[in-house]
């Protein structure tokens, strides 16, 4: 296998985030392919309630947790998990030697691209610190707030949905809505398990 010069671009994309980098990559002599890319889609880390916190204690079994952020935004503990799994790529990537260990050249092959949320924008901040370290981390997005067509192309008004075909095609799948208790038996049994009392939690029944 022999190395060349080439760019890899990492795109991450944080619930409406997307997270690019870039380094060097590997030609496999023996099959002739060539790794020109690497993206990579993700969500958001770690954020508070986007309701208000004081909707939460009466439907949860245990003590509900305060962020100390506003709702929806990401937690310090949602940052420091994401400097962590950057980190974690930077030593897969260093290893495969797709990154050249060089932050600034690191930095300059990288395209990091985020969604107009908070949560989104600081996740991709996060990311990059784990995975370049020692660059000022750039991250590309709309104003705050502002709609992103890339990333919810219906509010920005560059696609439509037709509600019959929508409602047509749902129903394809679940017909009257019985079946969903069956398809999503075990979201819903995560979600027993986390708001009440899992042994004792009767099994929720299907709704039409």
């Amino acid at each position: 296998m022999n190395l060349f010069k080439r760019m890899v671009i990492l795109l991450g994309l944080l619930l409406t985030l997307a997270v690019p980098v870039a380094a060097q990559t590997i030609k496999d002599a023996d099959d002739g392919t060539t790794l020109k890319q690497i993206i990579v889609f993700g969500r958001h880390s770690v954020r508070s309630s986007i309701t208000d916190e004081s909707t939460a204690p009466p439907m949860s079994v245990d003590r509900y947790p305060v962020f100390n952020v506003p709702v929806g935004y990401l937690t310090p503990h949602g940052r420091r998990a994401e400097i962590l799994l950057g980190s974690y790529f930077r030593d897969y990537l260093l290893h495969e030697r797709l990154l050249t260990g060089n932050p600034r050249m690191d930095a300059a092959r990288s395209y990091f691209r985020a969604n107009s949320i908070q949560r989104s924008n600081i996740t991709a901040a996060a990311f990059w610190t784990g995975l370049i370290p020692g660059v000022r981390a750039k991250v590309h997005s709309y104003k705050l707030g502002q709609t992103d067509p890339v990333f919810d192309p219906i509010s920005a008004g560059v696609a439509e949905v037709d509600p019959d075909r929508a409602a047509t095609e749902v129903q394809g799948i679940f017909n009257s809505g019985a079946a969903l208790a069956s398809a999503y038996s075990s979201e819903l049994s995560l979600i027993r398990s986390v708001l009440f009392d899992y042994s004792t939690a009767q099994p929720l029944a299907a709704t039409k």
